[in-house]
């Protein structure tokens, strides 16, 4: 594939986005669709991220956006293309859902198309900083809620329903916060 093609292809997909078109943006992926964008222990509040391979994979990962973040505005600043390869530099304004924060994104994604030009690899990179913050925005607060109504059992779920798979509590490790009188 050429990179005009390319350029044609991809340019083509970005605009679904911008129009919300999520059946055109899932049909320009290809069925094996490898989707990484990293998550570690630091921004496994944000339950989109990950690796995903195939469509639907995909399509249940923007089920999980749709439902905890919602597109405010998408500006497209770079857009590099060489062969079937490109990379892509913008721009989002959004609002976390859960608690009504709205914040930026800047990112970083490399896109790579298959021979029917499909994007068979797609990885997505930013700074994630701001959108934990919007995620965790309320933690504080009701957490301190919880704990001056005796409500450590229901912080715990809270916690680890809200914050991280696994319940990885800052203190206790693997298995979640040390039931203490004395800290929480």
């Amino acid at each position: 594939m050429d990179t005009e093609e390319t350029t044609k292809i991809l340019r083509q997909w970005f605009e679904s986005w911008v129009k919300d078109d999520i059946e055109a943006v899932l049909n320009g992926l290809s069925e094996t669709v490898v989707f990484y964008a990293p998550q570690n222990e630091y921004n496994q509040v944000i339950p989109y991220l990950g690796r995903r391979v195939g469509r639907q994979a995909v399509a249940e990962a923007f089920e999980i956006r749709a439902k905890t973040v919602e597109l405010l505005s998408y500006d497209l600043q770079e857009f590099i293309v060489e062969g079937n390869k490109a990379c892509i530099i913008s721009h989002t304004q959004e609002l976390c859902k859960q608690t009504q924060q709205v914040f930026e994104v800047e990112d970083a994604q490399f896109i790579v198309l298959d021979e029917d030009g499909k994007i068979a690899s797609w990885s997505f990179y930013f700074d994630p900083n701001l959108e934990v913050a919007a995620f965790t925005a309320k933690l504080d607060k009701c957490l301190i809620q919880d704990v001056q109504g005796n409500q450590l059992p229901d912080t715990k779920r809270w916690h680890c329903r809200k914050i991280g798979r696994g319940c990885r509590g800052r203190r206790g490790g693997r298995g979640g916060w040390k039931q203490s009188k004395n800290r929480l």
